[in-house]
C-alpha cells in the first residue's frame, strides 16, 4: 500500500526563559535556553486503507501533533509529508488531499447546516452534492439541514462537522475526538463509514479516549505518552502478544507480590482488592502453584485477554521521566533536531 502519511522526526518545543537562542526548522534563532516539548521526535507512516488510532492522555500531544499534521501548527523540526507533498513547503497542494475535523466543530452559526457545506464546497472545488446529502441522511441530519446551525445541539453540529470532513472524499482523513457528544446509532452509522472509507482507500487517523471504540475500528494504533511515542503496531500486533491480564484474590498482597517478582519477574498490582498481573497462559499455574506452597491461599481466579484500555494503561502508567531540556545543546545551536539519531531534519529541511 502507498504511504499517505509520513511524518519524520516531528517536534514542537515551547519556549520557558528568554535566555539563549535556538533555530527553528527555517533556521530563525528563537530566545529559548530551555524548551519544554509539547512532541518530540515523532515517526509516524499511515497508508491507503488504514485506520490509524491516536492514543493518549490529556497533554499527551495528540492534539499538537494533529494541527502540524495539518499545517494549523509549525513544527520546531522535522517534516510531514502528505501524498509527498511537503506540509510547509507545498502546503496548498498537501492540503487538497485532508479533510479534518479537529479540537470540534468549526461552523458558521448564523448560517445552516447546507450554506455552510456548500461554502466548504465551493473553496475546495469537486464536491460531489449527492454523497455530502447521503452523508447527512445516514447521520439523520438531513431533516434539521436548512436550520441556523446556531440551534444544533453539540451532536447535530458535530455530524455535520465530520460531514464536511468526509464530503470531499479525501486521501487523508483526520478526526479528533468524532464521537463526542453523538448518540450510539450515530456512533455505529461514522464506524461503518471509515471502515467502508479506508476499504476504498483513503488513509484515516482518529484520536479519541474512547478505547473500546477504537479497538473495534483502528487497524493500527499509536500511543503517546508526555510527547513521545511509545508505541506504534497493527492492532492485532499489540494485542495479541501473548500475555494475558490475570486476576485472583490471596490472603497476604505483600508476601504474593514479592513472591511473584523473585521467581517469576512479573510485577503484580493490588487493584480494588485483587491481585493483577499481566503473563502468558503457561506461566498461570506455575504462580499458584508457587503461592500455595508457600501457604498462600489463592481464590476467585480469572484470566482474560487484555483490552486495548489495558495495554493503553500498561504503556502510558509510571512514565515520570524529566521533560528534555535545551541548554547547551550544540545540535540546537546549529538548527539540528536533538532527538533525532542522525540530526537530518534540522534547519532548513522543511
Amino acid at each position: 500500500m502507498k504511504p499517505v502519511l509520513q511524518v519524520e522526526s516531528l517536534t514542537k518545543g515551547f519556549p520557558t526563559t528568554r535566555s539563549g537562542r535556538i533555530k527553528n526548522i527555517f533556521g530563525l534563532a528563537v530566545n529559548a535556553a530551555e524548551l519544554k516539548y509539547a512532541v518530540k521526535n515523532l515517526n509516524l507512516e499511515v497508508s491507503e486503507g488504514e485506520i490509524l488510532g491516536l492514543l493518549g492522555g490529556n497533554g499527551a500531544g495528540k492534539s499538537t501533533t494533529l494541527k502540524m499534521i495539518t499545517g494549523l501548527v509549525l513544527p520546531t523540526y522535522g517534516s510531514v509529508k502528505i501524498c509527498g507533498k511537503d506540509i510547509v513547503k507545498e502546503r496548498r497542494e498537501a492540503l487538497k488531499n485532508v479533510g479534518a475535523v479537529i479540537e470540534g466543530p468549526d461552523l458558521f452559526l448564523k448560517m445552516s447546516a447546507i450554506n455552510n457545506l456548500d461554502y466548504l464546497a465551493k473553496i475546495q472545488g469537486g464536491v460531489n452534492r449527492e454523497y455530502t446529502e447521503e452523508i447527512l441522511r445516514l447521520f439523520g441530519a438531513d431533516d434539521y439541514a436548512n436550520e441556523k446551525v446556531k440551534t444544533y445541539s453539540a451532536g447535530m453540529k458535530q455530524k455535520i462537522a465530520i460531514t464536511q470532513a468526509l464530503m470531499g472524499k479525501p486521501k487523508l482523513l483526520i478526526l479528533d475526538e468524532p464521537t463526542n457528544s453523538l448518540d450510539a446509532e450515530s456512533i455505529i452509522v461514522l464506524r461503518k463509514m471509515l471502515k467502508s472509507l479506508a476499504k476504498e482507500g483513503t488513509a484515516i487517523i482518529v484520536s479519541s479516549h474512547n478505547l473500546a471504540e477504537m479497538e473495534q475500528l483502528c487497524t493500527k494504533v499509536a500511543v503517546i505518552n508526555k510527547g513521545e511515542l511509545v508505541a506504534f503496531k497493527e492492532i492485532d500486533e499489540i494485542k495479541f502478544d501473548g500475555q494475558e491480564r490475570v486476576e485472583f484474590i490471596c490472603e497476604n498482597f505483600e508476601k504474593a507480590s514479592k513472591i511473584i517478582n523473585e521467581k517469576f519477574n512479573i510485577k503484580a498490582e493490588n487493584i480494588d482488592g485483587k491481585t493483577v498481573l499481566n503473563c502468558d497462559g503457561n506461566t498461570v499455574p506455575l504462580i499458584i502453584s508457587e503461592l500455595v506452597m508457600n501457604g498462600i491461599k489463592v481464590g476467585s481466579l480469572k484470566t482474560k485477554e487484555k483490552s486495548l484500555e489495558d495495554i493503553f494503561t500498561d504503556l502510558t502508567k509510571g512514565n515520570d521521566k524529566n521533560e528534555p531540556k535545551e541548554t547547551d545543546s550544540d545540535s540546537a545551536e546549529k538548527g539540528e533536531n536533538p532527538f533525532s539519531t542522525n540530526n537530518k531534519t534540522g534547519g532548513k529541511d522543511l
